[in-house]
């Protein structure tokens, strides 16, 4: 079993694990903590991009009540055209696009499949257990992906299954579950209301909040 890179989070045990995502063992984290977590965020990173070669699990962007291209940041009103949008892409164009963005990243794992053998998976810690199968390993560091199930078109939480109406409170719901909130303009996530404002200052023109 495998789990998400750690965020605290008030309303879940900390460091936050989902329920159906507990590491397969514990780690002490002793001496030299700092370079243990870049570590073990550099392994999340690398599991991240196993999950996205190897099934159909799809990362985008949300901004201005749109969904968005994670890779080249084209605009779509709905998700079906937006994932069929970016199988265009070459492999090794979203690679290097994903390894650049060292942060979480929303993923849209409806009708969850392996690459390799169609076979469906229930959710990103299944699939994990069955790439192993294939000679596809991977550490208990977790990854960075928050997990959306879109393709019903209904807007609900993966761990606790509150249904929103749209999906912008889906997403502020989500990084409630990781402690973080959420650019509006962007779909950036940071740890801090502050952050945000200070990200929008930084990254955005004043005309457009």
């Amino acid at each position: 079993m495998y789990s998400y890179l750690l965020f605290r989070s008030p309303s879940l045990p900390s460091p936050f694990r989902p329920p159906d995502m507990l590491p397969r063992d514990s780690e002490d984290v002793d001496e030299e903590p700092i370079k243990k977590v870049a570590l073990k965020e550099t392994h999340a990173q690398d599991n991240t991009i196993k999950i996205l070669k190897y099934s159909n699990a799809t990362i985008f962007l949300w901004g201005q009540s749109m969904y968005r291209c994670f890779y080249c940041k084209r605009h779509f009103r709905d998700l079906f055209h937006l994932k069929k949008h970016c199988a265009t892409h070459p492999w090794t164009y979203m690679e290097r696009k994903t390894s650049r963005h060292q942060g979480l990243k929303k993923a849209d794992i409806s009708f969850l499949r392996c690459k390799l053998c169609a076979i469906r998976c229930r959710n990103l810690n299944e699939l994990m257990d069955h790439l192993d199968s294939h000679e596809i390993h991977f550490d208990n560091s977790g990854h960075l992906l928050i997990p959306f199930r879109l393709g019903s078109g209904r807007f609900i939480c993966e761990f606790c299954q509150e249904d929103c109406e749209l999906f912008e409170k889906l997403a502020i719901h989500m990084h409630r579950h990781y402690n973080t909130f959420e650019c509006d303009l962007c779909g950036a996530a940071l740890s801090s209301e502050k952050g945000i404002l200070d990200h929008k200052k930084r990254c955005h023109r004043p005309d457009e909040y």
